[in-house]
């Protein structure tokens, strides 16, 4: 899980507090996401509440949480409430986000989403993250070989009336009714030639720095490098 910060100011109808952030928290085994609006001031005890709320009440309780390394997740309180659940956290290492890459590449599809489908203003991101998770679990992941709904509940949802025109008109023409149809199917094309497009460029990525594991010994010298090391020393420019 990982969160989006920095967004503009979105509010939710009925919801007084507005949103500038997202929690977005991806199954491993199955890609099933869930995108949270929610706020960059958001406590460890209110993150522990969106994931018993959107996660835990859906999926039951997972084995291992992969997070990033925000002090909600480094908190005495989040560590806590994983062990008397029985979750296992795990910290991604420090200046390497790309330890939690599938939740990293999953951001990267939303805010691609959002930059597409926010109005002008861009503060109706928050209403339309349901329609985003809706579309993006529905689409056909290759690592997985189907969707992650699929691979949830064994079964595809129906989309073909999104995608195909009904058998007969509706008995009264609404075009506010067939905008939103439209706007459904167009949803769920991008994003499925997005998810296409991201994962080839991924997996070109991937094989280009993939190299093979070194086995390390104790005792063993190895070169370090400095550059997110802070020292007490006047001037970086002049360390070697």
């Amino acid at each position: 899980m990982d969160f989006i910060v920095k967004l503009p100011q979105s509010v939710i109808q009925g919801v007084q507090l507005p949103n500038d952030s997202i929690l977005v928290v991806v199954d491993r085994r199955s890609k099933m996401a869930h995108f949270i609006p929610t706020q960059e001031t958001v406590t460890a005890e209110g993150t522990a509440k969106l994931v018993f709320n959107y996660v835990i009440c859906k999926h039951g309780v997972p084995e291992t949480v992969v997070s990033d390394r925000g002090p909600q997740f480094r908190s005495r309180f989040w560590k806590t409430i994983l062990e008397l659940i029985g979750s296992k956290p795990s910290l991604s290492t420090a200046y390497h986000p790309q330890t939690d890459g599938q939740t990293e590449r999953t951001n990267q599809c939303l805010e691609t989403y959002l930059r597409l489908y926010s109005n002008y203003d861009q503060d109706n991101w928050a209403s339309i993250l349901p329609q985003a998770e809706f579309a993006y679990n529905n689409s056909f992941h290759s690592s997985i070989g189907m969707s992650p709904h699929m691979a949830c509940t064994g079964d595809d949802m129906n989309m073909a009336s999104l995608t195909t025109a009904p058998p007969k008109p509706p008995m009264w023409d609404n075009p506010e009714a067939t905008r939103i149809k439209e706007r459904i199917a167009q949803v769920q094309s991008h994003l499925q030639k997005y998810l296409e497009l991201s994962q080839g460029r991924y997996k070109k990525q991937a094989d280009a720095h993939r190299r093979e594991e070194i086995d390390f010994q104790v005792g063993d010298e190895v070169l370090v490098s400095t550059r997110n090391i802070r020292t007490t020393r006047a001037s970086k420019k002049l360390e070697s």
